[in-house]
């Protein structure tokens, strides 16, 4: 029996691990070439729709889809994108000078969106940033009287 490359995320004082539990095709008999291969495609053109926005005060939003124009800022790009393909929102911090940022992790490759490519994990950790924690957006029912 074939099983899905799942990613296990335990959370460590020293950040985020992720171990495969097995590797193969897909349950369905998919290829994970071809789902990359259409991962990268729903990613281009996510990044094509959305447009980076500074935020003074980090407040979350959500879209319902990638294709429309919305903004904001790496966890805006990601949780949309998140709902499209799947994967895990996982927050970051960038070796080059120590800020956080937010990237989706799937089956075991990187989704940032200041990349053009997703990029193995193992690859992503070693030049670009270090895992420190899965990102969950609860979204309200409602933002105004509760």
């Amino acid at each position: 029996m074939i099983y899905t490359v799942r990613i296990l995320a335990l959370m460590a004082c020293t950040g985020l691990v992720a171990l495969p539990v097995s590797a193969g095709e897909e349950a369905n008999g998919t290829s994970y070439q071809s789902t990359l291969k259409q991962d990268t495609k729903t990613f281009r053109v996510a990044k094509k729709n959305f447009h980076w926005r500074y935020e003074e005060i980090d407040k979350w939003s959500r879209v319902d889809t990638i294709y429309v124009d919305w903004w904001g800022d790496c966890e805006d790009f990601n949780f949309p994108f998140r709902v499209e393909i799947g994967g895990t929102v996982i927050k970051v911090q960038m070796l080059e000078n120590g800020a956080y940022h937010a990237v989706l992790l799937k089956d075991e490759y990187v989704f940032d969106y200041e990349r053009e490519w997703p990029i193995p994990a193992h690859t992503y950790q070693k030049h670009y940033g270090r895992f420190v924690e899965v990102m969950i957006f609860k979204h309200r029912k409602s933002l105004g009287k509760e």
